[in-house]
């Protein structure tokens, strides 16, 4: 693969890390020299993709890649321009893992009821409130479908809830 190729499949990777959008004509045109297979470009873009997003995570700076990368066995030219394009974007890149790492949803809206109860023919005792909580969240950063959350809990429950938020919130405040 030429360096020209590989610094536009690096660059491609990096956007694709960052936006969640790649550009699939710029794969092709990689793909469409017959030197390579399209399965060898797949393996190059998860094996970049791998490498990057690793690098990333253990914060390896561009020279310690790229000499990692020679040793691997990859040539100089290769990994040093891999190491570029990587130490050119890595602060955008720790800034877009540290979003979107860890996170299963993220919490978009709260909305909170209490409906008192005087009489149901399900129910033995209902004088009590009942707390109602509805949680809007988004389920992953790049596909923004938005999930509900309904909760009904009783008056002891929500007690019990209130007080432990209530103990976790001062334990991050002095953790602050």
């Amino acid at each position: 693969m030429t360096l020209l190729k590989i610094r536009l499949l690096v660059t491609q990777i990096v956007n694709y890390i960052l936006v969640g959008k790649i550009n699939y004509h710029s794969i092709e045109k990689i793909a469409n020299d017959p030197k390579f297979d399209i399965s060898e470009v797949k393996a190059s873009v998860a094996a970049i993709s791998f490498i990057l997003k690793n690098a990333i995570r253990h914060a390896v700076d561009s020279d310690n890649l790229s000499n990692e990368l020679q040793q691997l066995g990859l040539q100089k030219d290769t990994s040093i321009a891999l190491s570029r394009i990587y130490d050119e974007n890595s602060d955008k890149l720790t800034v877009c893992m540290k979003e979107h790492s860890l996170r299963l949803s993220r919490l978009i809206k709260v909305d909170w009821r209490v409906d008192y109860v005087l009489s149901s023919s399900a129910l033995f005792d209902v004088n009590g409130p009942s707390f109602e909580l509805n949680l809007r969240t988004i389920l992953h950063y790049l596909l923004p479908n938005f999930h509900q959350v309904l909760v009904a809990i009783s008056r002891e429950k929500f007690r019990i809830i209130l007080t432990e938020l209530k103990q976790a919130c001062k334990i991050m405040e002095s953790a602050l």
